[in-house]
């Protein structure tokens, strides 16, 4: 109800007194920015406080949640970049038939945790064995002929 310009509350209740035998009829009238307002102002803050807090725990639980995924990332790519750049070293090394230092450090590899590159490790360090061997039976092939063959 509006009288004045003012926006009112006006509530009414029947009123039975025990020794009356007259019903009372009572009646308020509240503005409405004394009381209601004021509850209302404080339930829209109490939606933006907790609106505002979910928010917050929103970007603190996805910073948490990135963070955690960057670390398992940079985990991960350590765990198989590691055994794949020690396979690169020594391919450098076989191909400079550095077999001494090669077979070192095939010896001393500590396999990955990935089947396939577990698998691949021991495929090549078998193949570099391989080949290692028969380079160096080839050499005293070699230097076997050259002493038996006559000079003239």
């Amino acid at each position: 109800m509006t009288g004045d310009g003012v926006l009112w509350k006006v509530t009414s209740r029947s009123l039975n007194l025990m020794n009356a035998k007259s019903t009372y009829v009572f009646t308020i009238a509240i503005p409405r920015e004394d009381f209601f307002e004021k509850v209302e102002s404080s339930i829209q803050r109490g939606i933006f406080e907790k609106v505002e807090s979910s928010i917050q725990r929103g970007i603190l639980a996805s910073s948490n949640a990135s963070a955690l995924g960057l670390i398992g990332t940079v985990g991960v790519a350590i765990l198989i970049v590691t055994p794949i750049r020690r396979m690169v070293n020594n391919m450098a090394k076989a191909t400079k038939f550095e077999f001494r230092e090669l077979e070192d450090s095939l010896k001393l590899a500590k396999p990955s945790i990935f089947l396939e590159l577990q698998t691949l490790q021991i495929t090549f360090a078998t193949m570099i064995g391989m080949f290692a061997t028969a380079i160096q039976n080839s050499r005293r092939l070699s230097n076997a002929n050259t002493s038996t063959v006559p000079e003239f």
